[in-house]
């Protein structure tokens, strides 16, 4: 009869330690999903980046591409250390999106690419600050989170640059 008294007991800890175990895997999945987005979105940028600094116009925007070069370059060097670290999946460079905008940013003729490219980066990055925020204020991850809340008020400037930059060629016309 012993043995059956506990029994319940014993059943109680097995779902408690699966529950426990299923909660840390959905919270390792939701930063891994974070830093795969954020991933292909700072490849994008540097795609772009790459695309605006040989066909802009305007010296702002190509000074603007360059800096998304250089700014998600750095983050993406982060971010594959941390991928490494977590043995999560690394992604590649191929990204239906970026290839999409990649596409469509390459058919504007020299006079519209500066305003189409500056449109798409207040865009994205508007897309992107809301991501960073999201994980900086609820992410499982103590330096995922970190890393989130340290490149925010980089990704927020790169906002403000992109605004200031589509309202100057706007002023121009």
């Amino acid at each position: 009869m012993k043995n059956y008294a506990k029994l319940p007991f014993a059943i109680f800890l097995a779902f408690f330690a699966t529950v426990t175990v299923a909660i840390a895997q959905s919270n390792n999945l939701k930063d891994e999903t974070f830093v795969k987005k954020a991933q292909l979105g700072g490849n994008k940028e540097v795609r772009l980046g790459q695309l605006a600094s040989e066909k802009a116009v305007a010296r702002e925007v190509k000074e603007y591409g360059e800096m998304m070069i250089k700014d998600h370059q750095e983050a993406n060097a982060e971010l594959t250390r941390m991928v490494q670290q977590r043995n999560y999946q690394p992604v590649n460079d191929a990204d239906k999106d970026a290839d999409k905008a990649f596409d469509k940013l390459s058919r504007y003729s020299a006079d519209d690419f500066d305003e189409a490219y500056m449109k798409a980066m207040v865009k994205d990055h508007e897309k992107v600050v809301a991501l960073f925020e999201k994980e900086a204020e609820n992410g499982n991850d103590p330096e995922i989170r970190q890393w989130a809340k340290e490149k925010l008020p980089v990704l927020q400037q790169h906002l403000s640059d992109a605004k200031n930059v589509l309202s100057a060629l706007k002023s121009k016309k």
